[in-house]
């Protein structure tokens, strides 16, 4: 073999050389670019997201039996919440909302005042009701559980309550709001609230299970 077509080979392989690196820098190029428009675009799925309470358009109501055969039902008309969540369907979402407990009206001064006394709420000592979430998963389609502390007095224990989502629409203001409805059930003497009355034939007065229902509206406020 001659020195000339040993120098064309030899070029010719370095040739070939210089063209797979430029092939192969060009594939890693690629897959460097696909994997961070892919993290950019999970990046902005699970971008956190805060919602606050709106006031006007959400109620806290509650229902007790009264003798066993009549239900009287109350509210609470000043209360504060939010959600902070990372998915649009707001599966594992935290919510809090925190109730001031002077604001209850039941349509009855005295008993209002009777359940704002010492012997119920203790208002002047414990004048907050609240709540902080541990779980809020997603059953099915607008189905949800939610479990999570809530405290009235001195007393937290945890309850589950059953959330039902009514979706997120964009008002004609351009702000966007989502709704929830939350049903539950607690037993009012676990948080202190111990009062007992009897009739003569020895009927409680009131019952010591005490249901509510909350509608609740959110805004979206930010994004975090």
């Amino acid at each position: 073999m001659g020195f000339s077509n040993v120098i064309r080979r030899i070029f010719l392989m370095l040739s070939a050389l210089k063209l797979g690196l430029r092939t192969a820098n060009k594939a890693k190029a690629c897959k460097f670019h696909r994997r961070t428009e892919h993290s950019l675009v999970m990046a902005k799925e699970e971008k956190m997201t805060k919602w606050v309470v709106d006031l006007h358009h959400s109620h806290i109501q509650f229902r007790v039996r009264h003798l066993g055969i009549s239900t009287v039902r109350g509210h609470f008309a000043n209360f504060e919440g939010w959600i902070e969540a990372e998915k649009d369907d707001f599966d594992g979402a935290k919510i809090e909302f925190r109730v001031e407990v002077d604001s209850l009206k039941t349509g009855s001064a005295s008993r209002d005042h009777h359940l704002l006394s010492d012997e119920f709420f203790h208002v002047n000592e414990f004048p907050e009701i609240s709540f902080v979430s541990g779980e809020f998963k997603k059953l099915e389609k607008d189905r949800y559980r939610m479990k999570g502390k809530l405290k009235i007095k001195e007393k937290e224990k945890e309850i589950e309550m059953d959330v039902e989502y009514g979706g997120t629409v964009q008002d004609p203001l351009g702000t966007v709001r989502s709704g929830f409805e939350l049903k539950g059930t607690i037993n009012r003497q676990e948080y202190g609230l111990q009062w007992e009355g009897f009739t003569e034939a020895g009927d409680v007065l009131v019952s010591n299970d005490v249901e509510f229902d909350i509608s609740l509206e959110f805004t979206k406020e930010e994004d975090l």
